[in-house]
């Protein structure tokens, strides 16, 4: 059954180009300490397309081989995609609970699966899953859904994103035509790049951004300063020289107090 009131987020090739999964992870740290880790809307759809090695990469910490590549006709080259679907009771959590997924053709051709019925499929379609165990299967994808889950959070928290959103009209209860899959779709994008930053030794900042993690800073208030409370600063796309970043990432992590 198709649920219309569902928003659809995508986020496009060029993001995977400027982020890293540690980068991903340590500001999603920081955003649980501040409370702020929470889904964008209670029923959404996550769409992502990139190169098949970076979003390998990505899911399992390494690239594929051409093997495998070849046995879903696939080469290194192409641009795959992937769409998972998330449903929240409450918002009020930091919990990710995933319904459903399904890995995409390259022709952007998806239907929504059970992890279960995933398993299935491609393990009587295409043979490769034979020595697998379903429990095992079905918890590695519900980890990778996680991963995209916890990115797209970051991406949304970030400083100079670019999100457009179009909302479609549903007809009425007695209107003949066919209602729309979704509500509102919103596309993410890099936004405009407004800080630059070099290395001590470096005379060149590279054009391709970055991202700065998110951070806790603790702020004085009250009378005469003595009270403290903690802000969370937003990630931001920088253009960076890579020397900058190594210097700098240690001053991202905050100690407990």
């Amino acid at each position: 059954m198709i649920e219309h009131d569902r928003q659809l987020f995508i986020l496009p090739n060029e993001i995977w180009n400027a982020i890293d999964f540690q980068d991903v992870m340590e500001t999603v740290d920081q955003m649980v300490e501040v409370g702020l880790l929470k889904p964008p809307v209670k029923k959404f759809d996550l769409r992502i397309t990139g190169n098949v090695n970076k979003l390998s990469a990505w899911m399992y910490g390494t690239e594929p081989s051409k093997e495998k590549l070849e046995i879903n006709g696939l080469s290194s080259l192409d641009d795959v995609t992937f769409c998972f679907r998330f449903s929240f009771q409450d918002m009020d959590t930091d919990k990710c609970e995933i319904l459903v997924g399904s890995e995409v053709d390259k022709k952007n051709n998806y239907t929504f699966n059970t992890f279960e019925d995933d398993y299935y499929l491609k393990r009587n379609y295409y043979g490769v899953l034979r020595d697998t165990n379903c429990d095992k299967y079905v918890k590695g994808q519900l980890n990778i859904s996680q991963r995209f889950y916890y990115t797209l959070l970051v991406i949304l928290a970030t400083k100079n994103i670019k999100k457009s959103t179009v909302e479609f009209k549903q007809p009425g209860i007695n209107s003949r035509k066919k209602p729309k899959k979704y509500r509102y779709i919103t596309t993410i994008n890099i936004g405009k790049i407004t800080e630059n930053y070099e290395s001590k030794g470096g005379s060149h900042s590279s054009p391709k951004p970055h991202l700065r993690r998110g951070h806790i800073r603790t702020q004085h208030y009250g009378v005469g300063n003595k009270e403290i409370k903690k802000i969370f600063i937003q990630p931001v796309f920088v253009n960076a020289d890579e020397g900058w970043i190594a210097d700098q990432r240690k001053a991202y992590v905050v100690k407990a107090a």
